[in-house]
């Protein structure tokens, strides 16, 4: 027996595998070129791609040295990657700042999100490397550094990289010395303090990773004299107390980093577009019903 289906309900079909197939495409076109995972939880993590003394391992952020509560871990961890995606991709472009090297209408082609060490990020991302944020396990001979990093090894200042295996740890940022900062200077309990010292040192040493170096004070758009990629030794010779505010690249930085990550369209999220398509496609079904039935 010979099976044909109505007029109506063919077109309906044909309307939701186009639309369906649109929404695969943008769905595709998410995924960007490079993405830095932001890992807080891992334990006993291993360094393998640093020699002695900097091979350390690191666990997990402990919250309660800066004055909070495990609870308050998910609202911190936020903030945190907040504050590098603003870093890097919420940066002033030419239209409100005349002083920016970013046209309007674009952004570095960057990605950060939270995950754990090894695992794929949930963007679809082919290229990605870690960076470990805690405290240092067990204690070294490098008492006083905040964070490590490959220098260039992801990026060099023209574009070229990276130097190192895809998916690596690349760097971490050792939390238990950032928290004797947070401390020495009032900073605990205060969340935007806290936040802005530890997103100011992850972006410090992802900036390493793009061969970004130590300057001093140089003209940027942040709430410091000094840039994200300013330190307390020399040349910088930064106090501590620039560590609690919003720092941001300098423009000169933000060029480099123009060279080395390159730049995409400040667009809508694809994932808004193929819900509003879903729904389109919804409501196109449900009025070719409509129509069926009426007929």
């Amino acid at each position: 027996m010979e099976y044909k289906l109505d007029r109506y309900t063919r077109i309906s079909r044909i309307m939701t595998s186009t639309l369906f197939s649109l929404v695969l495409l943008f769905s595709s076109q998410h995924a960007r070129a490079l993405t830095f995972i932001l890992d807080f939880t891992s334990l006993n993590t291993s360094e393998s791609i640093f020699g002695p003394p900097d091979d350390f391992t690191t666990n997990d952020l402990d919250v309660t040295k800066f004055g909070f509560t495990n609870g308050d871990f998910n609202s911190i961890t936020s903030a945190i990657l907040a504050g590098v995606i603003k870093d890097y991709t919420g940066y002033p472009t030419v239209g409100t700042n005349a002083s920016s090297p970013i046209p309007d209408g674009k952004e570095l082609n960057i990605n950060f999100e939270i995950g754990t060490v090894f695992n794929a990020p949930t963007n679809g991302d082919s290229q990605y490397f870690f960076m470990k944020v805690g405290d240092k396990t067990p204690p070294t001979t490098v008492t006083d550094t905040l964070g490590h990093a490959c220098y260039g090894c992801v990026r060099d200042a023209a574009g070229s990289g990276p130097t190192v295996a895809n998916a690596a740890l690349v760097g971490s940022i050792l939390t238990d010395n950032i928290a004797s900062i947070s401390l020495s200077e009032g900073a605990n309990g205060d969340l935007t303090k806290v936040a802005n010292l530890l997103i100011g040192t992850i972006s410090h040493e992802i900036g390493h990773t793009l061969q970004l170096d130590h300057v001093g004070q140089v003209s940027n758009p942040g709430d410091s004299l000094w840039t994200i990629m300013g330190t307390g030794a020399s040349p910088s010779v930064m106090p501590n107390a620039e560590r609690l505010l919003d720092r941001a690249f300098s423009y000169t930085e933000m060029a480099h980093l123009i060279t080395a990550v390159g730049l995409r369209d400040v667009t809508a999220v694809p994932l808004p577009a193929s819900v509003y398509m879903f729904g389109f496609s919804i409501a196109l079904l449900s009025f070719m019903q409509r129509r069926r039935r009426a007929a």
